[in-house]
């Protein structure tokens, strides 16, 4: 059974506000009207159904919980694309011969994706999972749910970027191994797995993580004792940005423009 969800969901419905409440009562709804998928969206004899479509579909997608589901699509009953739909039009009180009409288009136009279901997920070969975590050089005694003190690392179906959810899930376990493993001399309080779960939302979190917290555990505030706790700087998102280049002193200065006098 294919299931479904909103693609790019946390880039273009979510905002800060939103990502930190546990259930939300409106979504914010992108207004651009000439663009590639809006216009093909509506050229069609059926149109502004599927637009009044596509506008539900956001709504049910918001109300997914926990939060950290929000984007997904019910499975329906029974879980084919029949019930699928009917399922869609109960909680909407749309027809459901619009939503069958009008997922199709979705999915062609990128709106919508397909994602594993929970068991194919699982399905998904240790030897798989060790290939991806050597490419990325981390431990690659990962599946897809890493394991930590007896907590299954598990996330959303889907991950927000257009790739398959058992890749993402693959890489942010290994990541979550990587980082607590790594970095457990520099980071110096112990902290909850969801927080890592609910703020690793996507590749681009992945490769930003790995990229710049080494970086960060470098600087001299970090290497004195003084840098944030794993928390806070998860919470604040510290890992999107680089760190600033050390401030010279004097003498450093002095040195460096003697050097480039010599050069």
């Amino acid at each position: 059974m294919k299931s479904y969800r909103v693609r790019d969901w946390n880039q273009h419905f979510e905002n800060p506000a939103s990502r930190k409440l546990k259930r939300v009562n409106w979504v914010a709804i992108p207004n651009k009207t000439d663009g590639e998928g809006y216009t093909a969206l509506v050229d069609h004899p059926n149109g502004a159904a599927h637009l009044g479509a596509w506008y539900a579909i956001v709504e049910i997608a918001s109300k997914q919980t926990p939060k950290e589901s929000r984007g997904n699509l019910p499975a329906g009953i029974p879980a084919d694309f029949g019930g699928f739909c009917r399922s869609l039009s109960r909680m909407s009180r749309l027809p459901a011969e619009i939503f069958m009409e009008a997922v199709p288009r979705l999915v062609e136009i990128g709106w919508v994706e397909e994602v594993l279901s929970n068991q194919q997920s699982a399905e998904v070969s240790a030897e798989s999972a060790e290939v991806l975590a050597e490419s990325a050089n981390i431990p690659s005694e990962v599946g897809v749910t890493g394991n930590y003190k007896g907590r299954e690392l598990k996330g959303t179906e889907g991950n927000g970027n257009g790739k398959p959810c058992n890749q993402f899930e693959i890489d942010r376990s290994a990541v979550w191994i990587w980082f607590r493993e790594t970095f457990s001399g520099e980071i110096k309080t112990e902290w909850d797995l969801q927080i890592f779960l609910s703020v690793i939302e996507g590749f681009e979190d992945i490769k930003l993580l790995r990229d710049n917290t080494p970086l960060w555990c470098a600087t001299k505030k970090w290497k004195d004792g003084f840098g944030p706790t794993a928390e806070n700087y998860l919470k604040k998102r510290q890992f999107l940005d680089r760190p600033p280049a050390p401030i010279k002193t004097k003498a450093e200065q002095r040195a460096a423009e003697w050097e480039a006098v010599e050069l």
